[in-house]
């Protein structure tokens, strides 16, 4: 789906296509916008780590999306999908990232968890403060030096699928690896 000057994915459930499923019940997912809320910049010094730190917030999903991401199902499925049915991929942990190595600054190597809310809030280490306020000023001022970062995210775990299956003596004694054995050392009981 066009929104802005970019493309959301769309993805729909795989319970959409059991027999059972009825248009109410249909899931749909679409990719977190990851939109940087350059305003939000800010230099403090962290009494925890003993570190300056900038930090700042990604908006990964916002009211008006989804009501559009609702609206274009709506209009591309030809039935009614209600707004509950419609959410951001779930996501379990981000982290954000560069190939942009330098001293200055460093980003955490640790993996966050995300609880689903609108805003995420991230943020770098420096080696003085200074750094951090210059790097906030020019994120506020100028947030297009920063499109080498990148949010990565890992999915949530899925649940996983069993299926039960019976094993004779027949498909034990005659399967492959069996058939193997019997090649490699001849027929000894």
């Amino acid at each position: 789906m066009k929104y802005g000057n970019f493309l959301i994915e769309i993805y729909e459930h795989t319970i959409n296509h059991k027999q059972t499923t009825t248009a109410s019940q249909k899931k749909y997912f679409y990719a977190p916008i990851a939109l940087l809320d350059h305003k939000s910049a800010v230099s403090i010094y962290n009494n925890v780590t003993k570190q300056p730190e900038m930090r700042f917030r990604i908006e990964m999903w916002n009211d008006k999306v989804q009501n559009e991401v609702v609206k274009y199902l709506n209009k591309s499925i030809g039935q009614e999908i209600q707004s509950d049915n419609v959410r951001v991929i779930p996501l379990e942990k981000v982290i954000i990232a560069t190939k942009r190595a330098t001293v200055d600054y460093s980003l955490s190597p640790e993996w966050t968890n995300y609880d689903k809310s609108k805003t995420l809030r991230l943020s770098l280490s420096c080696n003085d403060q200074k750094i951090c306020d210059e790097l906030a000023s020019q994120m506020r001022s100028n947030p297009e030096q920063f499109d080498h970062f990148k949010l990565m995210y890992s999915l949530s775990s899925q649940t996983s699928q069993t299926k039960q299956t019976t094993i004779s003596i027949n498909s034990v004694t005659s399967g492959q690896l069996v058939s193997t054995l019997l090649q490699k050392f001849g027929d000894k009981k």
